[in-house]
C-alpha cells in the first residue's frame, strides 16, 4: 500500500518512525497525537539544520518538516514534550507536502 512516513516524538519512550497509509491519514495521525490534530511550526524549537540532522538519523529527508500536536493538549494538561519543550503531548513530524 502507498503511504508516507512520519517521526513520532512521544513524551515518554523512544522516538520512532511510523508509516501512514494512504486513505487512513486523519485517523492515523489523530491516534498518534491522542486527539484532534493541530499543525505547528518547528523552526523555533530547533534550527533547520539541527532538525534536518535529527530526522536524517531516522532515514528521513524533509525540506520543510512541520509538527502535528494534540489541539486540546493544553486543555487536557498533557505533559511537556522533552524533545519540543514548547509543546505538550506527542509531537509528530511530517513533511509539509503530505499535510493539506
Amino acid at each position: 500500500m502507498e503511504g508516507f512516513e512520519v517521526v513520532v516524538f512521544p513524551v515518554k519512550g523512544k522516538i520512532f518512525k511510523e508509516t501512514i497509509l494512504k486513505g487512513h491519514e486523519l485517523p492515523s495521525l489523530q491516534r498518534l497525537v491522542g486527539g484532534l490534530i493541530e499543525p505547528v511550526h518547528l523552526h523555533n524549537q530547533y534550527g533547520q539544520t539541527d532538525l534536518t540532522r535529527l530526522l536524517s538519523a531516522f532515514g528521513m529527508k524533509m525540506k520543510r518538516p512541520m509538527g502535528l500536536v494534540n489541539e486540546e493538549g493544553l486543555l487536557y494538561n498533557l505533559p511537556k514534550n522533552p524533545h519540543f519543550p514548547t509543546f505538550v503531548g506527542t509531537v509528530v513530524v511530517i513533511n509539509d507536502k503530505h499535510f493539506k
